[in-house]
């Protein structure tokens, strides 16, 4: 995970988006990129197929932080950039505080996805 932290943005950008196409994500664009003092972010939009006929709108939060777990405050922002029907995934090299777990998973809300580091690991055997 040190390793991908200290890659460059563009490396970082190219290894998140062929994570996602690996997974089936297509028409993946970068929406939004910001960088400050304590984090990196990517925002991507895409599209998955399920059952060769139903497509979803995906928005993905790619994140790095030189310290410190991901917060709620994060969540809900990737919450209200969801347009009706989208669906959302963050990833955090760093992981999730409890409350942003929480508010992944919030009652009456469209549930976001969190990956972690170590899930990136995983999905790139």
């Amino acid at each position: 995970i040190d390793g991908v932290k200290a890659l460059p943005r563009a490396d970082f950008e190219g290894m998140v988006r062929r994570l996602l196409e690996g997974a089936g994500v297509r028409e993946i664009e970068p929406v939004r990129r910001t960088r400050e003092n304590r984090r990196d972010e990517i925002n991507f939009a895409g599209y998955i197929t399920l059952l060769g006929a139903l497509s979803i709108r995906i928005r993905i939060l790619a994140t790095r932080w030189k310290s410190g777990q991901l917060s709620s405050a994060t969540i809900d922002s990737v919450r209200r950039d969801l347009a009706p029907g989208d669906r959302g995934i963050v990833i955090s090299l760093d992981g999730f505080s409890r409350e942003a777990a929480s508010a992944a998973e919030s009652d009456g809300e469209p549930p976001i996805i969190l990956l972690t580091g170590e899930d990136l690991y995983k999905l790139s055997d």
